[in-house]
C-alpha cells in the first residue's frame, strides 16, 4: 500500500489537493507560505493542464482565497512565478494583502548565457521572480510596551551607557555605526518607544566588542523576553517577523542555481535550497508554523525542517510525493 501522508513533530506531508486539505485547518495558523506553483506554460507537464490562462488564473484567485483565511495576520507569504506570466499574479495577491517586493532571482551559472549575443532577438533570460506579501498592514505598531520587559530593557540600558562611559564611543550614532547601524536601532533596545528585544547576532557582536560591559547571556535575555510576552495581553508582536541582517538580500539576488543537488530529484522548476533557506531564515523564526500548498520536489520541505520550522505541506502528484518522503526521511529519524 502506497504511503499518502507523513505526520511527525517537524512535518505534516500530505499526497492530496491543497484546496481540500487545507479545510481541515484552523485560522490565522501559518507563519509563512511559500507558494511555487505552475507558471503557466512554461515548463513541467503541471504548467499545461490548464485550458488557457482564465482557467490559471481562477487557480491563483481561488489559492489566495485560501491562503488569507489560514494565514497569521502577522504572517509573510512568498509567490514564486515566471517573467512573462508574474504581473498577473501581482494583479491577483494585491487584491488580498500588502505589497511588500517584487523581487528577482538572478540565476549567474544559467546555460542561457552561453548563447551568442549577436544571434540574440531579446535581452538574454536569466531570472525567475517571486513576490512578498505581508497578510496584514504594514503599519501595525510593534508589541505595547510592558513593564515586565523593564529588566531587559534597563539591563541594556545599563550595558549601553557603560561602554559610553569607559570607551571612545560616546553616542548610540558611534556604537550603531560599528553595526552598521544607525543610533536610532540602539535606542529600540534601550527605551520604552518601540521597544524589541535585540537579535541574537547583534548582541553576539556587542559581546565580542565589548565584552566587559555585556555579561549576561543571550539565552538568558531571550528567555525573561519570553516570559514577559506571555505576561501581556498579547503573546505575540503585532508585526509581521523579518530580520535581513544575517543574510542581506537586496531586491536582486544573484545565486547559483546548484544543479549538482537538483539534478537528483526529478522535477522542473526547482530552487537552489541554499537560496531557499535564505529566505526562509530572514522571514520567518524557528518554531514557525510554514505552509508549502505545492511541494514539488521537496526543497522547501527539507529546509524547513532542517532549520527547525514546521511545516504543513501539499502535494498532488504522487511521483513528487514518494520524491520528498525519500528526501526527507534523514530528518525525520
Amino acid at each position: 500500500m502506497k504511503q499518502s501522508k507523513i505526520k511527525s513533530s517537524k512535518v505534516a506531508l500530505i499526497n492530496g489537493d491543497f484546496f481540500d486539505e487545507i479545510k481541515q485547518t484552523e485560522k490565522e495558523t501559518f507563519d509563512l507560505a511559500l507558494v511555487d506553483g505552475p507558471y503557466f506554460r512554461i515548463k513541467g507537464d503541471f504548467d499545461f493542464e490548464f485550458d488557457d490562462m482564465k482557467e490559471w488564473l481562477n487557480f491563483y484567485k481561488k489559492t489566495a482565497k485560501a491562503l488569507k483565511r489560514v494565514m497569521s495576520k502577522t504572517g509573510t507569504i512568498m509567490v514564486w512565478g515566471h517573467a512573462k506570466n508574474i504581473a498577473y499574479l501581482q494583479v491577483i495577491f494585491d487584491t488580498h494583502f500588502t505589497f511588500l517586493s517584487n523581487c528577482v532571482w538572478e540565476k549567474t551559472d544559467c546555460q542561457t548565457r552561453r548563447c551568442s549575443p549577436g544571434q540574440a532577438r531579446r535581452p538574454i533570460p536569466v531570472t525567475e521572480r517571486f513576490l512578498v506579501y505581508a497578510v496584514g498592514s504594514e503599519k501595525q505598531e510593534r508589541h505595547p510596551y510592558c513593564p515586565s520587559f523593564d529588566p531587559i530593557r534597563l539591563y541594556l540600558r545599563r550595558c549601553f551607557e557603560n561602554v559610553k562611559e569607559n570607551t571612545e564611543y560616546k553616542s548610540n550614532d558611534k556604537i550603531g555605526k560599528l553595526l552598521g547601524l544607525s543610533g536610532r536601532m540602539i535606542g529600540h533596545w534601550s527605551t520604552k518607544i518601540q521597544f524589541e528585544l535585540i537579535s541574537k547576532l547583534r548582541y553576539t557582536q556587542l559581546q565580542q566588542l565589548f565584552p566587559a560591559h555585556f555579561p549576561k547571556c543571550y539565552d538568558e535575555l531571550r528567555e525573561k523576553y519570553q516570559k514577559a510576552l506571555k505576561g501581556s495581553k498579547k503573546h505575540k508582536p503585532a508585526r509581521r517577523f523579518f530580520d535581513n541582517s544575517k543574510h542581506r538580500l537586496f531586491d536582486i539576488i544573484r545565486h547559483i542555481q546548484e544543479s549538482n543537488i537538483t539534478r537528483k530529484y526529478d522535477h522542473p522548476t526547482q530552487k537552489p535550497p541554499s537560496l531557499i533557506g535564505k529566505l526562509i531564515e530572514t522571514m520567518s523564526q524557528p518554531g514557525d508554523q510554514v505552509l508549502i500548498p505545492f511541494a514539488g520536489s521537496g526543497g522547501e520541505v527539507e529546509q524547513c525542517i532542517r532549520l527547525k520550522r514546521k511545516v504543513f505541506a501539499t502535494e498532488i502528484n504522487p511521483k513528487y510525493f514518494k520524491i520528498i518522503s525519500d528526501r526527507i526521511a534523514y530528518l525525520l529519524d
